[in-house]
């Protein structure tokens, strides 16, 4: 339920602020909001605004740069999800909109800018593709390493990015927040443990 914020009904009501009104109380005080408003959730009411579909591209465009820059490429599979935000469907959706014609051809350039493929290899391309990310981490691995030697410590900003451009502290979350899912290999926890027993502490906050 997306009522523009300018929107005024027949009668001269003010719909859209009141809507606007409605959220920003449940943004002070959820509990208290739904007791005065029980109604809403009866009618299915969104007490935040989802984001337009021009947001939802750029969050889109930016997980899928970020993905890259820590991959080396942008075969995303379908069930990632970056920082919540489910890049591998959202991914997935662009291919079938290109492939439907359904695509702007800006954003068909920009996906291609960052190596998009829009019709996926078969699966006897993954022990290519498990090589290149492998790769990709002992390189990040490396920069680590040389953090660690520098400082003494791997608890570095989640924005420190390393004098070529590298995120290194965005990777070094991305490690920490797979091991607490469960999703991060023997081979690399055991890798990020001979640089650092410590790595996975939480990082500074400045």
């Amino acid at each position: 339920m997306n009522v523009p914020a300018d929107f005024v009904t027949s009668a001269g009501f003010a719909l859209g602020t009141w809507v606007q009104s409605r959220r920003a109380q449940y943004a002070r005080d959820s509990h208290h909001t739904v007791q005065l408003w029980p109604e809403l959730d009866g009618i299915g009411f969104s007490w935040t605004a989802k984001p337009g579909p021009d947001v939802v591209w750029a969050q889109g465009l930016s997980a899928l740069a970020a993905y890259r820059n820590d991959h080396g490429d942008s075969l995303v599979p379908a069930w990632w999800v970056s920082d919540g935000f489910p890049l591998g469907r959202w991914l997935d959706t662009r291919r079938t909109e290109y492939r439907a014609g359904r695509l702007d051809p800006d954003r068909v350039d920009a996906l291609e800018q960052l190596d998009v493929l829009w019709r996926l290899k078969t699966v006897t391309d993954t022990v290519g593709r498990e090589a290149r990310e492998w790769a990709h981490f002992l390189l990040l691995a490396s920069l680590l390493r040389q953090y660690q030697n520098s400082h003494g410590h791997t608890r570095m900003p989640i924005r420190y990015t390393t004098p070529d451009g590298t995120h290194l502290g965005r990777w070094l979350h991305r490690q920490r927040t797979q091991l607490r899912e469960g999703r991060l290999s023997t081979e690399r926890l055991r890798t990020l443990d001979t640089i650092d027993p410590d790595w996975n502490n939480t990082p500074h906050s400045h």
